[in-house]
C-alpha cells in the first residue's frame, strides 16, 4: 500500500500545479477535480497502513493520536497560508503548495524505497496488514482440567453448554 499511498501524494501535486499558473477556468476546474479525484482513497489507504503496522492494543492510542494531530493541522495551515498569499499570492502560494506536495511523495519514496521504513514496507507480504499467524489464539472456552477437551487452535470443536446446546470454538 506504500507505493498508492506515495503515488497519491505526488499524483495530487500534479494535478495542483496547474492552479499555480495563470491557465484557463476550465482548466483549473478540471485539474482541481482531478486532485480531488486523486486523493478520495488516501485517508483509507494511510489507515490502513496504520492498521497494518501497529499492534492491535496500540491502535486506539495511535489513531487518536493521528486525529488529534490532523485537526490542528487545518487552522495551522491556514495561519501559515495568510503570510504567504500575503508574500506570494495565491498563485504562488499554491505552486509552492503543488512543489512542496510533489517533493514530500519523493522524499518518502526514497525514504521507503531505501529501508527507512518497516519490513517489508515497499511491497513485501506485510503490506496487506498485521501477520497474525505468529501470535497466540486466545480460547474463549473451558480451561483444561474442568471435564471439557481442551481447545485447540489449530481445529474446531464443539462444547456441550450447560444449557445443553452445542457451539463451536
Amino acid at each position: 500500500m506504500w507505493p498508492a499511498a506515495i503515488g497519491i501524494v505526488i499524483g495530487f501535486g500534479v494535478a495542483m500545479l496547474p492552479l499555480g499558473f495563470a491557465v484557463p477556468a476550465p482548466l483549473t476546474l478540471a485539474a482541481f477535480t482531478l486532485a480531488g479525484l486523486i486523493w478520495a482513497p488516501f485517508p483509507s489507504i494511510s489507515i490502513a497502513l496504520f492498521q497494518g503496522s501497529a499492534r492491535p492494543a496500540d491502535l486506539p492510542p495511535i489513531l487518536a493520536a493521528r486525529g488529534a494531530l490532523t485537526i490542528v493541522a487545518l487552522p495551522l495551515g491556514n495561519g501559515i497560508a495568510g503570510p504567504l498569499i500575503a508574500g506570494f499570492g495565491v498563485r504562488g502560494t499554491l505552486l509552492f503548495c503543488a512543489v512542496g506536495t510533489i517533493l514530500l511523495g519523493i522524499v518518502t519514496a526514497a525514504f521507503v524505497g531505501l529501508g527507512g521504513g518497516r519490513s517489508g514496507a515497499a511491497g513485501g507480504p506485510s503490506d496487506t496488514g498485521p501477520d497474525l499467524t505468529d501470535r497466540p489464539i486466545p480460547s474463549d472456552g473451558p480451561d483444561p482440567g474442568d471435564g471439557h477437551p481442551k481447545q485447540s487452535p489449530d481445529r474446531v470443536e464443539s462444547v456441550d453448554t450447560p444449557a445443553g446446546a452445542t457451539r463451536s470454538h
